[in-house]
């Protein structure tokens, strides 16, 4: 068996017509890098450049795995039709990982410390807001975390995550501001870009040295618009960043005070 398997790869790695189709694909996970590099680009675009990423990346390791049953499931190797079905299956990988596989990993991370929390008063407001934004009504989970933290994920149905230090943190005000914030992430699909980079980094090794915070800044700007156009007033927004950000400067600052006392 592992003489038929080494005879294979020889075959693969020898045949210059399947090397130079793995080398283009590589080539294109290379191109795709630096284009997710360069700064202009918007975040659909960005985004359909991620999964490109992704889908060169696969496609020698489907390419090769048919290349290795090719016998039993063709009768050449060279015809269009297992051509199409390898582009349409590494496709669909690269697709179900970045928008299905992910977010749920994602989401049952934080599904495990949601707990029951007392603020029915954000029903009412919650469904007048996602009228208005023209969006289906997002499911309001709370988390068991002292740190405030507020995202949204608009796959499949559309969440809030909120921690309950957030809840306890800000004004009423403030927090609708917050989940004004996060309702406009839903409409603008922003969650997906979020997601698809963070996994793009995952998977790929040089996506870890591309950034998107252009893009991201664009985004949470478009966000606090949103608020701005409900409340009238961009106020409520930016003071509940400034109680967020001086919490994590406050819990950073102690972090650090508790690391040099133990170092003595």
């Amino acid at each position: 068996m592992d003489i038929v398997c080494t005879e294979c790869m020889m075959d693969f790695f020898y045949n210059p017509v399947k090397l130079g189709i793995v080398l283009i694909s590589l080539g294109m996970v290379i191109v795709t890098f630096f284009l997710l590099r360069k700064k202009g680009f918007g975040m659909n675009k960005k985004l359909g450049l991620m999964y490109s990423h992704i889908f060169f990346l696969v496609f020698p390791f489907v390419f090769y795995i048919f290349f290795k049953g090719c016998q039993n499931y063709f009768n050449e190797c060279n015809k269009l039709k297992p051509i199409f079905v390898m582009i349409g299956l590494t496709a669909f990988i690269a697709i179900v990982l970045g928008l299905i596989i992910a977010p749920i990993l994602f989401i049952k991370s934080y599904k495990k410390r949601t707990i029951k929390f007392s603020a029915n008063w954000l029903m009412n407001i919650m469904e007048n807001i996602s009228r208005t934004a023209g969006i289906e009504k997002p499911k309001l989970f709370f988390v068991d975390m002292a740190k405030p933290v507020a995202f949204s994920i608009s796959m499949i149905k559309p969440k809030i995550f909120v921690s309950v230090g957030l809840m306890e943190l800000l004004s009423k005000k403030e927090i609708v501001a917050v989940l004004l914030h996060e309702i406009a992430h839903i409409k603008n699909r922003t969650s997906v870009f979020k997601i698809a980079s963070f996994f793009t980094r995952i998977v790929s090794p040089l996506a870890r040295f591309t950034t998107f915070s252009e893009e991201l800044s664009k985004e949470e700007s478009r966000a606090d618009d949103f608020a701005f156009e409900i409340q009238k007033t961009y106020r409520h927004i930016n003071s509940a960043k400034r109680k967020i950000d001086r919490y994590n400067a406050s819990t950073k600052y102690d972090f650090l005070q508790e690391r040099q006392f133990c170092e003595k």
